[in-house]
């Protein structure tokens, strides 16, 4: 599954605004950190991660990912979450890391299986912020949003962004996503 060209304009824009933000290769992460990450086989998120952010990942995978932990998802279930978490400040205690990587991406079946746009899932990551920083008591947390789509050569292309939450939930509040479709 790759993104639609409507589905690409809405990432296009967000960047235009520098809610969604290319990182250079480098890393910024020291001490690994935990990343949360879809189970897809077919997105190379864990490739990204090691390459961009950090050469020393401890990954934890679930088919859908970071869209498990937020309410407004049509498959949430409460004590999956809850698992899901336990499971992660854990390794993160056992690791002695204190930095969460937490990933969006799209196309993401789960979310179609939901009945999810990508809209929606723009509108999850500030709520599965709010979550873990009041929920679950996070304090380091970095978000990212991976997109595959075809590029103008007309081949499959793979992309992560570094997401300005702050910035991304005005611009939902400014609803973006009506500006964008006229």
């Amino acid at each position: 599954m790759i993104l639609t060209p409507q589905e690409y304009k809405r990432v296009r824009d967000l960047k235009h605004r520098k809610a969604l933000i290319h990182i250079p290769p480098g890393g910024f992460a020291k001490n690994g950190g935990v990343a949360f990450m879809c189970g897809d086989g077919d997105m190379d998120i864990p490739k990204y991660h090691r390459e961009i952010v950090s050469a020393r990942p401890h990954l934890k995978t679930d088919f859908g990912g970071s869209i498990l932990l937020s309410p407004s998802f049509r498959g949430y279930d409460e004590t999956h979450a809850d698992l899901i978490m336990e499971n992660i400040i854990t390794g993160m205690t056992s690791k002695q890391t204190s930095t969460f990587f937490c990933y969006f991406h799209y196309p993401c079946a789960m979310a179609k299986k939901h009945g999810h746009s990508i809209e929606d899932i723009f509108r999850m990551i500030p709520e599965v912020r709010d979550i873990l920083l009041t929920r679950y008591g996070m304090r380091k947390i970095v978000f990212f949003f991976h997109v595959k789509r075809l590029n103008q050569a007309q081949k499959e292309e793979q992309n992560s962004y570094l997401v300005n939450v702050s910035l991304l939930e005005a611009l939902l509040e400014q609803d973006i996503f009506q500006e964008v479709s006229t």
